[in-house]
C-alpha cells in the first residue's frame, strides 16, 4: 500500500470572500495541512483502485466499546440513560418491509445480514410472519438469518434478550470482517442484506461484488 495524495482544495465555508487569508505564507501552510490530512486518511493500491478512509481495527474497537457501554447503562435505573436503538430499529424495519415487495418464489429462506450489529434486522424480520397462504418464516419469507459482524461484543450484545416472534426466523451469529472474502461458498444465500453499516466500509465495490 502506498499513500495516495489526491487533489485537495481547502475552502473556508461560511466565511465571506473578504475573510480569505491574504498572506501567501498562511495560504501555503493551510494547503500543506490539508494535504497532510489527505495523506493520513487516504491510502491506495499501486493502481489507485481502493481508497481506505477508515481504520477498520479502530472502528471495530469503537463499536465494541459502545456495546459494552450499552450493557452497562442498561443496568442503571436512571432517567438520564437514553437508548438510541430506535433509530437503527426504524431503519431496519423500513428496509425489511421492502422484502415483501420483491417476487422471489417462496421468499428468501436463507439470508445473510452483513454488518449485523446488535440484531436490528433480525428483530425486524421476526416482527411479522411472511405474507401469503402457507408462507413460512418472518417478513420476506426469511426462515434463517446469519448475522455477520466484525465486533464480537456488538454482535452478541443482545444475544440473551428474547426476540418477539423469534420462532419465525432462526439465527446464527458469526464474527468476521465484513471487508474480507465471505467464508461461504458461492450461491449459499438467497439474500444478502445490510442496514446502516456499509458506510464504514473502505472498498464498497469489492464488498458488493463479494456479496453478489
Amino acid at each position: 500500500m502506498q499513500s495516495a495524495l489526491k487533489s485537495t482544495t481547502c475552502r473556508f465555508i461560511g466565511r465571506p470572500s473578504s475573510w480569505q487569508p491574504k498572506s501567501s505564507l498562511f495560504r501555503g501552510r493551510i494547503a500543506s495541512a490539508c494535504q497532510t490530512q489527505a495523506m493520513r486518511f487516504s491510502t491506495a493500491d499501486d493502481d489507485g483502485s481502493a481508497t481506505h478512509a477508515f481504520d477498520r481495527k479502530f472502528k471495530t474497537q469503537q463499536r465494541s466499546n459502545a456495546a459494552r457501554a450499552h450493557v452497562k447503562w442498561q443496568k442503571l435505573s436512571s432517567p438520564e440513560v437514553v437508548s438510541y436503538d430506535y433509530i437503527r430499529d426504524e431503519i431496519a424495519a423500513r428496509l425489511v418491509d421492502r422484502l415483501d415487495d420483491i417476487k422471489h418464489g417462496d421468499g428468501f429462506p436463507l439470508a445473510l445480514d452483513l454488518g449485523a450489529g446488535a440484531g436490528h434486522v433480525h428483530r425486524a424480520i421476526c416482527a411479522e410472519p411472511a405474507l401469503g397462504d402457507g408462507a413460512q418464516g418472518g417478513m420476506g419469507g426469511v426462515r434463517k438469518l446469519v448475522q455477520l459482524d466484525s465486533s464480537h461484543e456488538m454482535l452478541h450484545r443482545d444475544a440473551d434478550v428474547p426476540v418477539r416472534g423469534g420462532d419465525l426466523c432462526d439465527t446464527y451469529r458469526l464474527v468476521a470482517n465484513e471487508e474480507d472474502k465471505l467464508p461461504f461458498p458461492d450461491g449459499t444465500f438467497d439474500l444478502v442484506i445490510s442496514s446502516a453499516s456499509l458506510h464504514l466500509i473502505n472498498d464498497l465495490p469489492k464488498v458488493l461484488a463479494e456479496a453478489r
